[in-house]
């Protein structure tokens, strides 16, 4: 299953990763909002490059920021549009890679890839093409932004599953769980994604869905940002910020223009 599948088959229940999706979104947008206030006066012009159904978009607009959207998923940029016109958003949003983005170069103060979207791609080369192309649609002075799982912590003592979640809502209950199988002496798992159904009547249906992920460090993801021409790669904790994952920032130069996008730059998983 590619990764657009996967996340096609995500995003009509993707809100049932959390106990309440709306929370969520004002809360992230919170954490997320005041991190880039370091730097940037708002409203800011954003783009969210990874975006989903919407979670980190949403609560961006919310605090008067200037939202794109992209995603890989065409259902799942489907379902952002809804949950855009539902809230109010004027977001424009596109169908995308994050290697290959529909934007001008230097169009945007910041680049949003976050909820460990990044570590789907599998190779040193596909990151760093991806973090050029942020680079590319940075201002000067622009800040890219990266959430991850905490992998140096995953790395100490990798896991093969991952708790159940419950959502409850008036249609019934959706537990969502993961396993995951470590591919012998690589940092790459592949994952299994399920979720359980309580029915009206009381019976249950199960859903599978499988991805690939990269667990890559701090370290090695700081290493890229430096290749692709980033700088002041920055960690920020999340008890630091509020954000549930760590968070990568780092800056383009103030005064020079961005990298220009790589020839043969590859478009798809």
């Amino acid at each position: 299953m590619s990764t657009e599948q996967f996340y096609d088959g995500l995003a009509d229940t993707y809100h049932a990763l959390y106990p309440d999706w709306g929370s969520a979104v004002r809360a992230q947008g919170k954490a997320l909002h005041r991190l880039l206030s370091r730097w940037h006066a708002s409203p800011s012009d954003i783009a969210d490059v990874a975006c989903g159904i919407g979670t980190q978009l949403l609560g961006l607009a919310e605090r008067g920021h200037h939202v794109f959207g992209a995603d890989i998923s065409a259902r799942a940029v489907q379902r952002a549009r809804r949950e855009c016109a539902a809230a109010g958003v004027p977001a424009a949003l596109s169908v995308a890679d994050m290697r290959k983005l529909p934007l001008a170069g230097s169009c945007v103060d910041a680049v949003i890839c976050a909820d460990n979207a990044l570590p789907h791609l599998l190779t040193d080369g596909d990151v760093w093409a991806a973090l050029t192309e942020m680079s590319r649609i940075l201002r000067p002075g622009g800040t890219v932004i990266i959430t991850t799982r905490d992998y140096d912590h995953v790395l100490t003592a990798p896991p093969s599953s991952t708790l159940p979640q419950v959502f409850r809502s008036s249609q019934g209950r959706i537990i969502s769980f993961q396993l995951w199988t470590w591919r012998a002496g690589t940092d790459v798992y592949d994952l299994e994604h399920f979720q359980v159904h309580e029915g009206a009547d009381g019976a249950w249906a199960t859903e599978r869905r499988t991805a690939a992920y990269r667990a890559y460090t701090r370290a090695s993801l700081t290493g890229l940002a430096s290749t692709a021409g980033l700088r002041n790669v920055t960690w920020h904790m999340p008890h630091e910020t509020g954000f549930f994952q760590p968070i990568m920032t780092a800056r383009t130069a103030a005064h020079e223009p961005p990298p220009t996008r790589q020839a043969g730059t590859r478009n798809s998983e």
